[in-house]
């Protein structure tokens, strides 16, 4: 009370009265009064300065919630809890009410498969169709195969169990099978396809050959198609040779085969869709003959050229070839046109047989033989006894002067030591032959000529342009050397007398003595009437072809040339 005395009297509002002798004190405050009119509300007083912050009070209660904000950015999907603790099993709930009876349900079965038709027969590019039905519960599921392949049917053909096969062809001939399988089992059923099929035919066109006289069977005429095909065979011009036949569905022999069962010959197959027919030649061959037939012997000079003619006759027309026995003909120098065998350059080792061959069509051949050998120069005792060069050289020295290149060849008229030394011998056996080549042996001296002109009796000197002298071997070593007649001496290229060998030259460049083995009269010359040899050169006797001057022969041989 106290307190709000104070309060009043500090603002004024409140004032104690006092006597003129004593102060008086304030009483006690009376009741209030009633309230007085309001006032003029008073201009605003300043600010005062902020207090301390109150204790924070007890919390309020939960106002009104405000309006919802706009939704946030949702934030990522958190991990999965961790699964709780499975529950305990409640306990069994009361039974319901019984439902309404059902529907009896259907009884089960195996399958059971039936095909219709069971066997087709269709013409090849038709249509073949095979109805399969089926029967069971769970519903079977249905495959075709083929049976001799366990490969299904494709699917484009088979619908419904319906097994349609378009534009068949022989391969589809064969038994097919329906299967059909459930839970409880599998059952089948096999239908079979026939396709019939046009004939074809497959025969060697030929041509064939065979030898008149003999039995032939044709080649096999093979022959396919459904039904199987009728197999026959005819000839182009006629009938099948009577008599001479005999045949099966594929093949044709003809016995003793004559020259007009030459022909066309045609293997025809026929069924129920069509006929097919091929053809083959026959050609009845007749064996070669011989029309001309080389010599059974041929001598040929070394160097020179072998020509054999050959020619044969038949049906068809013979080919002629060449070959030799047991070798090769020369590669590079022999030649074949028609029927002719041309060896050029004739060698030692071309010596031996050749045969003519004559074949007709490949299938028949007749041989006929020659037997070559070098002429009886290449034969020499003499040469024979050295290398193969100097006869050579000797070749080389004659071919100038020989009649013929490819004909010329030389014999042998006289060799001394085994007919007689006698001059007379001589010219008995070597006159009026032709050209010679003489071949003088005197110890290892090898020497001789050559004349164009035959030899004679007459005792006088014969003239030619062509003959020559030569030495071949001598201990000293030459060179072999051949020496042509002088000019102005051919008129004494030889000196031909019955008394006298084979003598050249006058003076004489070579002079072969009456039974010259057994006596030195023998003698020869250099540079009379031949050019004379190396270091020589006035006509006088002189030891280079001999050794020496005279002398006394070890062995001589004259050889003629013949074109024949």
């Amino acid at each position: 009370m106290m307190f709000k005395i104070n309060k009043l009297l500090s603002e004024g509002r409140l004032q104690l009265c006092q006597s003129k002798s004593d102060m008086c004190a304030s009483g006690p405050p009376g009741p209030p009064g009633p309230p007085g009119p309001r006032g003029h509300k008073g201009s605003r007083g300043r600010r005062g300065q902020k207090g301390k912050s109150g204790n924070k009070g007890d919390k309020g209660i939960m106002g009104s919630p405000g309006k919802s904000g706009k939704q946030g950015i949702m934030g990522t999907v958190g991990p999965p809890g961790i699964p709780g603790p499975k529950g305990q099993k409640g306990d069994t709930g009361p039974a319901g009410m019984p439902g309404a009876k059902g529907q009896p349900g259907e009884s089960i079965s195996a399958p059971t498969v039936a095909v219709s038709p069971a066997s087709l027969t269709v013409n090849e590019s038709g249509s073949a169709s095979f109805q399969c039905s089926v029967n069971g519960n769970p519903e079977p599921s249905v495959v075709w195969n083929k049976a001799d392949n366990q490969s299904k049917i494709s699917q484009s053909v088979v619908s419904g169990g319906k097994l349609l096969v378009q534009n068949v062809k022989e391969s589809d001939s064969g038994v097919y099978k329906c299967s059909a399988s459930n839970i409880l089992g599998q059952a089948q059923a096999l239908v079979r396809l026939e396709v019939n099929v046009r004939p074809q035919v497959s025969l060697h066109p030929g041509p064939h050959y065979v030898v008149m006289g003999s039995d032939f069977t044709l080649p096999t005429c093979h022959v396919i198609g459904h039904p199987a095909p009728v197999v026959t065979w005819r000839k182009s011009s006629g009938q099948l040779p009577q008599g001479r036949v005999r045949y099966n569905n594929s093949a044709l022999q003809i016995l003793r085969v004559r020259k007009d069962d030459s022909d066309w010959f045609f293997c025809s197959a026929a069924n129920l869709l069509g006929k097919l027919e091929k053809k083959t030649f026959l050609v009845v061959v007749t064996s070669p003959r011989f029309t001309v037939k080389p010599p059974a012997k041929v001598s040929v000079r070394l160097g020179g050229t072998l020509t054999l003619n050959c020619s044969a006759s038949g049906v068809p027309r013979p080919v002629v070839s060449w070959k030799k026995q047991g070798g090769q003909l020369p590669f590079g120098r022999s030649q074949q046109i028609n029927g002719e065998l041309v060896i050029r350059g004739f060698q030692l080792s071309d010596a031996g047989n050749y045969i003519c061959v004559a074949t007709s069509a490949g299938v028949v051949d007749v041989e006929t033989y020659t037997e070559v050998h070098r002429d009886a120069l290449g034969a020499s005792n003499i040469l024979g006894s050295l290398e193969s060069k100097y006869l050579h050289k000797l070749t080389t020295y004659l071919n100038p002067v020989i009649q013929s290149s490819s004909r010329s060849r030389f014999v042998r008229c006289w060799h001394a030591k085994t007919d007689g030394w006698a001059a007379s011998t001589f010219h008995r056996q070597c006159d009026n032959k032709g050209p010679t080549v003489t071949i003088i042996k005197v110890n290892n001296y090898i020497f001789g000529g050559y004349t164009d002109v035959s030899w004679s009796s007459s005792c006088s000197h014969a003239s030619s342009s062509k003959s020559f002298i030569y030495s071949l071997y001598n201990t000293n070593g030459y060179a072999p050397v051949k020496r042509l007649i002088k000019s102005g001496r051919n008129q004494v290229a030889i000196y031909r007398c019955s008394g006298y060998g084979p003598t050249f030259g006058n003076g004489h460049d070579i002079h072969i003595s009456n039974n010259a083995a057994s006596n030195k009269n023998s003698n020869t010359g250099c540079g009379c009437s031949y050019h004379p040899p190396p270091g020589h050169s006035s006509c006088a006797y002189c030891s280079f072809y001999a050794g020496s001057t005279h002398f006394t022969p070890t062995d001589i041989e004259v050889f003629y040339e013949t074109t024949t």
